[in-house]
């Protein structure tokens, strides 16, 4: 029965910041293309600059990825010394910034801190809650729990792409950049909720 109460009050809360901070990030996935096309290269009516759009979406996406990857490397140092709700709850808020900062920016310069940012939040999503799973998984349970928790990432794609599909048709060129103001207010919350709850969050030091 403990155990059972210690899995509930660290996958209920791990499962609400991953649904926060994947729907946000599906936000951008899905919509970042036509935003950023039509706000920052204004590409909607000119098949060149839209071309020009999609290479940079291209390169931004690399930017991130390639930023998350990195500092992987140096998490296990900042969880050590800060501890895991201090830098998981900081990286989604540095995240939620730079999502809502593509629903504003008009000039392409601002694309790369705006992408460096998310890859801040990126390197956390994939490597703090798969952590803090496995850490919590009693012995013996640890492969179930697992398969239970990759439901932590389907669970918001399915939604959000449910959402978008029906919110799209409402959407005109003015008002998408709505979309990345949106998944910009979900990487908040989930920050949010990982700063209040994210005293249930352990690592254990061998896992790194």
């Amino acid at each position: 029965m403990t155990a059972d109460r210690s899995l509930f009050k660290t996958f209920v809360p791990l499962f609400a910041v991953q649904f926060l901070s994947w729907g946000g990030m599906f936000c951008m996935w899905i919509y970042a293309v036509p935003v950023i096309a039509g706000d920052v290269f204004q590409g909607e009516a000119n098949p060149a600059r839209y071309g020009v759009a999609l290479a940079a979406i291209g390169g931004c996406y690399a930017l991130y990825a390639i930023l998350g990857a990195s500092l992987a490397f140096v998490l296990p140092q900042a969880l050590d010394r800060y501890g895991v709700r201090t830098v998981y709850s900081l990286a989604l808020a540095i995240g939620a910034c730079g999502l809502a900062s593509l629903g504003v920016i008009t000039r392409s310069l601002w694309l790369v801190p705006a992408f460096l940012a998310v890859g801040a939040s990126w390197c956390s999503m994939s490597n703090i809650p798969y952590a803090v799973a496995s850490a919590a998984a009693p012995p013996g349970r640890g492969a179930h729990l697992m398969r239970v928790f990759a439901f932590s990432t389907v669970a918001p794609q399915v939604t959000m792409t449910l959402l978008l599909a029906f919110v799209g048709p409402q959407l005109t060129a003015a008002t998408t950049h709505f979309v990345m103001l949106g998944g910009g207010a979900l990487m908040a919350g989930a920050a949010i909720l990982a700063l209040a709850f994210g005293g249930n969050f352990s690592i254990s030091q061998e896992e790194w």
